[in-house]
């Protein structure tokens, strides 16, 4: 029960970490810069470059979840 709790959680946070990022349309342009440095051009850095604090608690808790659901499958696959 706790491994599809885990799996669960992990594709619960993972839906809302990408519709909400994807769903958030700025009221302008893109900003150059965050806090006064020179975003980088990179598209995978830059949109990391740009997430917030909740964004990153988000992202942070999924891979703790996903962590938790991997290794509780290789368990009971073990």
């Amino acid at each position: 029960m706790d491994l599809m709790i885990s799996w669960g959680v992990f594709i619960g946070l993972t839906t809302v970490i990408i519709y909400s990022h994807g769903k958030e349309k700025p009221t302008r342009e893109e900003p150059a810069h965050r806090r006064g440095r020179a975003l980088p051009r990179n598209r995978v850095a830059r949109r990391l470059a740009l997430y917030t604090s909740t964004d990153w608690v988000l992202l942070i808790g999924a891979v703790a979840f996903l962590t938790s659901a991997i290794s509780g499958t290789a368990e009971v696959l073990l």
